[in-house]
């Protein structure tokens, strides 16, 4: 491979990982999914903001209490030789933060890396990218989870589900499939 196509690739990536950063960042919500089946699925939004230094901040959480996300989070979009990750951190001190407040005080002191959480993603075409993470690094709640994601234009689908660490048996997540989230706005 010459010079010149090595830096087009690159260039490539680059404009791929900007592209899959500008579908992360919305509002999601599940209105249609919850409506349709409301015994399978909770109504929820989801919102990414950005929030600079290609950081995005998150918020999780039942529309009919939002004012307390279930979920927080800051994830970073990021080329990883020839791969796109999401990078994955938690928030020390989540109180500080709901509601979307402070986000410009966000530093690096103030988050975690949980590498064993970050996501992988594959370009599809230009406006899809999906991906996941399979391993059994990703604690949470005594389990290990592994994840589903594709984002698009309009939509972002989500499933995550949690394993026994020490049977390997689903011990939690969705039943009736992943979360079908639709863009409420960018």
């Amino acid at each position: 491979m010459t010079h010149l196509s090595l830096c087009y690739r690159s260039l490539a990536y680059m404009m791929s990982i900007q592209r899959l950063r500008e579908l992360l960042v919305g509002t999601f919500d599940n209105k249609r999914q919850a409506y349709q089946n409301p015994t399978f699925y909770a109504h929820i939004r989801l919102i990414h903001k950005d929030i600079g230094n290609n950081l995005i901040y998150g918020e999780q959480a039942y529309t009919y209490d939002e004012g307390r996300p279930y979920r927080q989070f800051v994830i970073e979009p990021v080329m990883d030789g020839e791969l796109m990750k999401v990078k994955n951190y938690d928030i020390k001190e989540k109180n500080r933060f709901t509601g979307f407040k402070n986000l410009e005080s966000i530093t690096p002191d103030d988050l975690h890396h949980n590498s064993g959480c970050d996501l992988l993603f594959n370009q599809v075409d230009y406006n899809t990218f999906s991906g996941g993470l399979y391993g059994c690094d990703c604690i949470v709640r005594d389990s290990y989870v592994q994840s589903r994601v594709q984002v698009t234009t309009t939509t972002y689908t989500t499933i995550d589900i949690g394993y026994s660490k020490t049977t390997n048996e689903k011990v939690w997540g969705s039943d009736y499939g992943p979360f079908e989230f639709d863009r409420v706005n960018a």
